[in-house]
Order: C-alpha cells, then sequence, then structure tokens
C-alpha cells in the first residue's frame, strides 16, 4: 500500500499541488495537516505512520515535508527500515524501493 503525507506550515499555504502529485502516484491513503515546523506533534503524520506494514511505501513530495531536520529524518528513516517500509520523495526521485534510492 502506498501512504501518502502531505504537510505545510501556515494556513496561508495550500497543499493542492502535493495532493495531486499523491494522487497521481497512486497513493491509496492520504493524510494532510497544516501545521507549523516548529510544532513537534504532527498527529496526521503519526496516523499515516501507524497504517503503515512490511512493504508499504510512505510517499511524500519532498524530504523537508517529512522531518525538520536531518536529525529527524535519519530517526524516521531508521525507524521505516527496520519495519521494512519503503520511502519515495516524489520530486527529489528517491525511491528506497529501487537501490538508488537505498543508497541516498
Amino acid at each position: 500500500m502506498k501512504v501518502g503525507y502531505a504537510r505545510v506550515s501556515t494556513h496561508e499555504q495550500n497543499l493542492e499541488a502535493q495532493l495531486d502529485a499523491l494522487q497521481r502516484f497512486g497513493c491509496e491513503k492520504v493524510v494532510a495537516e497544516k501545521v507549523t515546523t516548529k510544532k513537534a506533534a504532527r498527529p496526521k503524520l503519526n496516523e499515516a505512520l501507524s497504517w503503515l506494514r512490511s512493504e508499504d511505501a510512505l510517499v511524500c513530495t519532498k524530504m523537508d515535508r517529512l522531518a525538520r531536520n536531518m536529525r529527524e529524518l535519519l530517526t524516521t528513516m531508521d525507524d521505516l527500515t527496520e519495519r521494512n517500509v519503503n520511502v519515495v520523495f516524489i520530486d527529489q526521485n528517491i525511491d528506497t524501493t529501487q537501490a538508488g534510492g537505498r543508497l541516498v
């Protein structure tokens, strides 16, 4: 299953472009939230992460939609890798189902 996650930082920003990209990519489930990156809690991301099972894929348009900094990105990626969950960043052409994506 492909689970999409979209996020914008302010209520003035629009989620449409991210949601369209996730839909075109074939995500069966999509969650979206408007939350500042300074906030620690991202309930919709936690919801999406709870749906993922082995061999599923978490799909975001860009890395900065998933994580606020490198440490958080690495921690999240380590957790997903341990769970055998793939990650795709559409705009950056990174897909961990492929050897090049795993290397990145």
